[in-house]
């Protein structure tokens, strides 16, 4: 892990700080593993941004090719150096016969915290709730893939909704495997939990 140092500006920094890291993994890492060139390099900092304005992000391939003047074959390429680089996390319908031309059904940045930091739009509760998720269910070592209903399947059959404490749960919230995972609220309740909870499977 790369160690962040901060200046006596402390927490001001913290952005440019993480800016810098993604920079050093991009134009400096990755020559390293990989024959890419310069132009590459700044069509995978466009993705990130593009990927950052809508997180979480359900990527339309072939208009996302056109955005950043790549082919189609080439995107899925760059989508997988990212997530292999551990700066976006692919979201599958299926582990099984994960492969280059396996198209992501939803993208996240690989941390959360990038969101502000990529995106000119900043972070909001909504555009966050997914990528923190995500990421300490993947940490704790579950396997997570993408539904056909509700947001995450984990472990192939434990369904996870999303929701603010006042947003009506879906029609499939009374099946056994079904969990509600809601910010802004501290105490759960039979099949709704906090959110926040999720932050100690880390």
């Amino acid at each position: 892990m790369i160690p962040i140092h901060f200046s006596e500006k402390g927490i001001e920094d913290y952005s440019y700080q993480l800016q810098q890291i993604i920079n050093l993994i991009i134009d400096y890492d990755l020559p390293e593993a990989k024959d890419i060139s310069v132009s590459t390099q700044n069509k995978l900092k466009r993705l990130l941004y593009i990927i950052s304005e809508s997180v979480p992000f359900t990527p339309n391939i072939s208009k996302l090719a056109l955005q950043i003047e790549t082919t189609r074959p080439i995107l899925m390429v760059m989508l997988y150096i990212l997530e292999e680089s551990k700066l976006i996390r692919n979201l599958r319908a299926s582990t099984k016969g994960i492969s280059l031309m396996n198209k992501p059904e939803k993208i996240l940045l690989f941390n959360p915290n990038w969101i502000k930091t990529l995106s000119d739009k900043g972070w909001n509760t909504g555009n966050i709730r997914e990528p923190f998720i995500l990421d300490q269910l993947k940490n704790a070592g579950l396997e997570v893939t993408y539904p056909s209903e509700e947001d995450f399947l984990i472990n192939g059959n434990i369904l996870l909704e999303i929701r603010g404490k006042n947003k009506t749960s879906s029609q499939v919230s009374n099946v056994d495997n079904h969990l509600v995972v809601s910010n802004e609220i501290e105490i759960g309740w039979r099949k709704q939990i906090p959110l926040y909870l999720l932050g100690f499977l880390y």
